[in-house]
């Protein structure tokens, strides 16, 4: 770096990874603390003699105004003479190479972030004279709050109550680490902790304890879950494929089961009123879910594409746009009593749809709710049905029968294309139906026949 310089901003020289040895002037006086992150190939750190601000020792760039240790290289040996008091933000950030670390008895504090990506990191020490930190089964601690501060590839997180944070990207990088132990102590885990990790295990001591554990931080709640690529999840040793919430439990927190793969089955009883978000993205092979009473706001389920039965509360009273566009697998949905509104798109592209009986107090179907549903057969629509949407079962190539109320706003394209569909119950007169407007509600139908309440019919051409 030439003479003169006076300032290395952010983001500077970010992702050099081919960059091995830089030499700061001694006319340096800003280094931004973000300004080398993820120079994995980092060798050697120096400064030029005749700096005022900053210090190079083993390999390490400290800010000697307030003993931060600031950049540290794959070679860096921290100082053990007094003048690293500090490891600032991002100071070891994306050290690929670097596989072992010593914390001297001087460092009091260690910013989140300091140690992040380091995905060869195998080994962690600190000085038995450091009254702030101390390492337990190759977890770096911090004494006052028992947060666990950093791990690596051989980690294993104390059950002795002595962790009961894992702190923001204290995992993160950890690419082999494939197993892991949450105790019962944990109470918090927190923002990125679990980052650019592959665990394809989870063990939890107690499901009771892991559903009050709270997640993220004021960053956000971004890759906290343990399983960020996909796993199973043990409870006292068994692999857990059913989850019903424990008495006592109210709430499912955001990420308890993310990913998690083991999962078939969840049932959420009567007393849980709150499904966080995230809570149980991307399960992929949950095929059958029942949610109780007091969920008022169904969570998302567009990740469960496995999923062939739902059974919804009486608590829900609108399936939103989209709630299961796509599901190709679900086959049976039992609606709650309370559902007045399905929303646009909600089953539409479910192919396999088989079983659906509609609410008697449902009041609107929105536009393509149901259209692409090649296996529905027949549809009994209630009575309290008050507004149905365009295209609404369009494209329901098995349709047959279909049962309409007399109070029904409108028919656009409601069954076009419906080849298969017979007979039409339709639960008013002649005149009623003359009354509802139309437009190509029955283009590409098959040769059906509306059968009215006084008996009388009408074969298509005559509609």
């Amino acid at each position: 770096m030439q003479s003169g310089v006076t300032r290395i901003n952010g983001n500077a020289f970010n992702d050099c990874t081919s960059l091995k040895k830089v030499n700061f002037p001694a006319t340096v006086k800003y280094i931004a603390s973000d300004a080398f992150i993820n120079c994995g190939g980092l060798e050697e750190l120096t400064v030029e003699e005749g700096n005022i601000n900053y210090l190079g020792v083993n390999n390490c760039i400290i800010d000697k105004r307030s003993g931060a240790l600031i950049l540290g290289c794959k070679n860096s040996v921290i100082p053990s003479d007094g003048s690293v008091t500090s490891i600032g933000e991002y100071a070891f950030r994306g050290c690929t190479q670097l596989i072992s670390i010593h914390i001297p008895a001087s460092v009091t504090t260690i910013a989140g972030g300091a140690f992040t990506g380091m995905t060869s990191l195998g080994e962690i020490t600190v000085a038995p004279e450091n009254s702030n930190y101390y390492v337990k089964d190759n977890c770096l601690i911090e004494k006052s709050s028992k947060t666990l501060v950093l791990g690596c590839k051989g980690s294993i997180v104390p059950t002795d109550g002595s962790v009961t944070k894992i702190g923001d990207y204290a995992f993160d990088g950890c690419i082999e680490l494939t197993d892991i132990t949450i105790p019962k102590s944990v109470t918090h885990i927190g923002y990125s902790a679990f980052k650019n990790t592959d665990v394809k295990n989870l063990y939890l001591e107690d499901l009771e304890s892991w559903l009050k554990v709270t997640f993220g931080s004021a960053s956000g709640v971004y890759l906290c879950s343990p399983l960020q690529k996909g796993g199973n999840i043990y409870v006292n040793g068994e692999l857990l494929t059913e989850f019903i919430a424990p008495d006592g439990i109210d709430e499912i927190p955001g990420y308890a089961f993310d990913n998690c793969l083991s999962l078939t089955k969840i049932v959420i009883p009567n007393h849980v009123k709150e499904i966080a978000s995230y809570a149980f993205d991307n399960c992929a092979n949950v095929n059958e879910i029942i949610v109780g009473d007091g969920i008022t706001s169904l969570f998302n389920v567009r990740d469960f594409k496995n999923l062939k039965t739902i059974t919804i509360g009486n608590g829900i009273t609108e399936i939103k746009t989209n709630t299961f566009l796509s599901l190709t697998q679900l086959s049976s949905v039992t609606l709650g009593e309370n559902i007045t509104e399905i929303g646009s798109n909600a089953f539409a592209r479910c192919s396999s749809l088989t079983q659906l009986t509609f609410n008697k107090n449902l009041q609107t179907i929105g536009s393509n709710a149901f259209r692409l549903c090649s296996g529905l057969t027949q549809i009994e629509l209630p009575d309290s049905l008050q507004s149905l949407g365009a295209y609404v079962f369009a494209d329901c190539t098995s349709l047959t029968t279909v049962t309409l109320p007399q109070g029904v706003d409108k028919l656009y394209s409601t069954f076009s294309n419906c080849s298969a569909l017979k007979d039409i119950y339709f639960k008013g007169t002649l005149e009623q139906w003359e009354a509802i407007p139309k437009s190509n509600w029955d283009y590409g139908t098959g040769e059906y026949t509306i059968h009215f309440i006084d008996g009388t019919t009408l074969n298509k051409g005559d509609a």
